[in-house]
């Protein structure tokens, strides 16, 4: 979907350069078949700290590997199921406005 890789760009591009800065260690798992995307590995692969997932087997497991789930939203309608699984699983989501 268009507006998932338009997200992703934009937490590459303009998110994660702010939290390396902030915090050089960080890592950022990419999961879900956007990691497959050819727009968006070519960009992840120049990006420090970026590991793409995949496809997950297990979303508890997933959200058990996360400390803060960064979701930017692009295009806005409907919920939001990445953010309501991290909250469910007791994970700090950051989103836009």
């Amino acid at each position: 979907m268009d507006a998932n890789v338009k997200a992703v760009k934009l937490l590459l591009d303009s998110w994660w350069p702010a939290v390396i800065h902030r915090w050089p260690k960080a890592r950022l798992r990419v999961a879900g078949t956007i990691a497959s995307n050819p727009e968006v590995t070519t960009t992840a692969f120049l990006v420090p700290g970026v590991e793409m997932v995949g496809y997950v087997n297990s979303l508890r497991g997933f959200y058990g590997s996360i400390d803060t789930l960064l979701n930017p939203v692009v295009v806005q309608g409907g919920l939001n199921f990445k953010a309501v699984e991290s909250l469910m699983a007791g994970r700090l989501v950051v989103t836009t406005e």
